[in-house]
This record gives C-alpha cells, structure tokens and sequence, in this order.
C-alpha cells in the first residue's frame, strides 16, 4: 500500500523515537551525576537526529514527487478505524511498573557501577593504563588523558555507569567538564554499532524485509555516527581554543 522509500522513512523515524524514548529513562540520572556534559550529550544527540530525520522525509518527498504517488488502495486496504484514545492508553505502564524499573536501574547500578569505580582505581593506582601516556603523542594524551579509557569502557555498560565514573573521577579533579563530554561521545561511537547488532538489527529483521531492515538499521546507525563525528570535531576544537 506505500511505496519502499515511504516504509524505509517510516522505520527510521520510529527508530529515532525508540531511541528517544530509551535515552529519557536514563537521561536523569545520568545529567544528575555529571550536570552540563549531560545536558550537551543529549542535545547533541536529539538535535543531530531530528535533522538527520528532516532530511530523510526531503528525501522521501522527493523520491515520491519524481516517481509519482504511492499506489492508492482503498479498495484492497484496511478498513480498520484508529482506536479511540482511551482504548490507546489502555495499555499504558502503570505506576508501579515505573516504579519496578526505576529500582532496577538503581540494582544495576549498585552492581554495575561500584565495581567498576573500585577496579578502575585500581588500574589508576597500580599503572595498568600509563601505557596510554607513553605510546601517543603528547597532544592526543592532553586531550584525552588516561582516565577518560575508563569513562569509555564504562559506557559499554550503559550511559549511568559511565557518567557515574566519569563524576567520580572529576571529583577528583583528574579530568574536566569538556572531557567528560569528549569521553561520552567517543564511547557512543565505538558502542553504537555493538548495540544495534545485539538489539536494533534483530528487531528490525523480524519486522521488515531483510533489504528494508538492512536500509534501516544502516542508514540510521551511519546518520548516528555521523552526527556524534560532528560533536568530536566540536568538542576538540572548543578545547583547542580554549586557553
């Protein structure tokens, strides 16, 4: 009933919003812990992908405008009526199921995010990681010192354990709010790709066709790498010119 660059658009957008929807569960505890480098995180993020969606309905707009409109079914369509509102809100999570998953990001962290704080002081304190200072050059180690490896590593178990490290090691005055930013973005980068083969790249296969999903879990991943590219190359040269 559409054509494929309308169900390509379509999936990226809700891809978009499932991604908004996820970062909002731990969007505050993870601006709690580190404040401003939060707040840049996430609008970066939401910003870049909003216009990385504007362009692809342009896009969608125009592949339909030279290709003539989608095909009309209403004769074979569904002829099924949008559910009322208080039947759509029907299946709305109630309180108490917020409640349970709010005690359960706060049980990860318990497990996740206190071991990893206590090991990566021992790696500090033992020299485990010096190899960092020795092996680069001075201005790369500069910007991005030893400590932020464990901010990085971190962010492999989720945004709230990285940003939980990150504002321990700030506190003790080891790294900075430009870094902490720095080492949020870098470690999207390098984990978003290992997140969509254990999540976004399943579900969108056992939805769509094996090209439509391919279109989709790719071209959006891409758009994401892209977008967090753009926020390193700002993010250095805004400590570059910093004095």
């Amino acid at each position: 009933q559409i054509r494929t660059s309308a169900l390509i658009a379509g999936g990226m957008m809700n891809s978009y919003l499932a991604y908004i929807s996820h970062s909002i569960r731990v969007m505050f505890p993870v601006i709690g812990a580190i404040g401003l480098p939060g707040v840049l995180y996430f609008g970066m993020q939401f910003t870049g992908g909003f216009l990385v969606l504007l362009c692809i309905l342009l896009w969608n707009r125009w592949y339909v405008s030279r290709h003539g409109e989608s095909p009309c079914a209403t004769e074979s369509g569904s002829t099924s009526q949008p559910l009322a509102w208080p039947s759509a809100l029907a299946g709305r999570p109630p309180i108490s199921k917020a409640a349970i998953r709010s005690f359960s990001l706060l049980f990860r962290m318990a497990c996740m995010t206190v071991p990893l704080m206590l090991g990566i002081e021992w790696l500090l304190k033992n020299g485990v990681l010096d190899f960092w200072e020795t092996a680069l050059p001075h201005a790369v180690t500069e910007l991005f010192p030893t400590e932020l490896l464990s901010a990085v590593a971190a962010q492999f178990g989720g945004l709230v354990q990285s940003s939980a490290v990150a504002a321990n090691l700030r506190a003790e005055g080891l790294i900075d709010n430009s870094q902490i930013l720095l080492a949020m973005l870098v470690g999207s980068a390098l984990g978003n790709p290992f997140r969509a083969l254990r999540r976004n790249l399943p579900s969108a296969l056992a939805i769509f066709p094996v090209p439509i999903a391919l279109s989709i879990v790719l071209g959006m991943q891409l758009s994401r790498f892209l977008v967090t590219l753009a926020g390193i190359a700002g993010v250095v040269w805004m400590m570059l010119n910093t004095p």
